[in-house]
């Protein structure tokens, strides 16, 4: 199926103007989860050239690198030319648990990296993205998903397969919600080839784990990217406090 820029050329001059709304309407609607990171923008950038049309939820969940994302984000969308970002505050959420995602004083780096689980958070955001795109009768939410994370377990192949489950026998105004994660079984590297393909501004991305005018290259989302950058001989385009 044509995407929506191309829409009035692939239907011709042959439908009438309700066959053309009718139409419109069938197309696949995607809701992609966007963190401003190398992963979600990544998937973004797929979700752009595999649906038609294509709308992104942004989650501020008291991280203390918010601002940083919000602005990777609003260049991301514009880029991609996103008309519909929704921004959803669940600040509560840093009320849980003792995350070192939350708390200024708390610099990361590799030793330390377990500190950087969020209790149960991409359940919740996968829930709350759940209910816009059931209310919005999309067919799909895109989320970043790698397999190579193994910190985290709400980013596991077999979490995503079971949440997949959740929305077959909890929803009611669209039961056939799928969940894409085009890089559950990849990695960082996946990442950036994915985000290759697709023409994605890596400029615009924002992985570190710390809030620092530039990504601190220490942290273990910041070492695992730098890494990736090595494997595939590229230079990462954002800049680092140190390597």
């Amino acid at each position: 199926m044509p995407k929506r820029k191309d829409f009035d050329s692939w239907v011709g001059c042959r439908m009438k103007s309700g066959e053309l709304k009718e139409r419109f309407d069938m197309l696949n609607k995607a809701l992609c989860i966007l963190s401003g990171g190398l992963d979600s923008a990544a998937c973004l950038g797929w979700a752009v050239n595999n649906y038609n049309e294509v709308s992104t939820i942004f989650f501020n969940y008291g991280q203390k690198t918010y601002s940083r994302e919000a602005k990777c984000v609003k260049k991301l969308t514009q880029h991609f030319e996103i008309k519909d970002n929704q921004v959803i505050d669940i600040p509560w959420l840093s009320g849980f648990g003792v995350s070192g995602l939350f708390n200024q004083d708390t610099f990361l780096d590799e030793s330390n990296e377990k500190n950087e689980y969020v209790p149960f958070r991409n359940s919740i955001m996968l829930s709350i993205a759940t209910a816009y795109a059931e209310s919005e009768k999309m067919d799909a939410i895109v989320i970043g998903s790698t397999g190579g994370d193994h910190i985290c377990p709400d980013n596991s192949p077999d979490f995503i397969t079971a949440f997949q489950e959740l929305i077959k026998n909890g929803t009611m105004i669209k039961t056939d919600i799928t969940i894409e994660a085009p890089l559950i079984n990849g990695d960082k590297v996946t990442s950036i080839e994915l985000a290759t393909e697709n023409n994605v501004p890596l400029q615009h991305t924002w992985s570190c784990h710390n809030n620092i005018e530039f990504a601190c290259g220490q942290c273990s989302n910041c070492r695992s990217r730098l890494d990736a950058f090595s494997i595939v001989s590229k230079d990462d385009p954002i800049k680092y406090e140190r390597q």
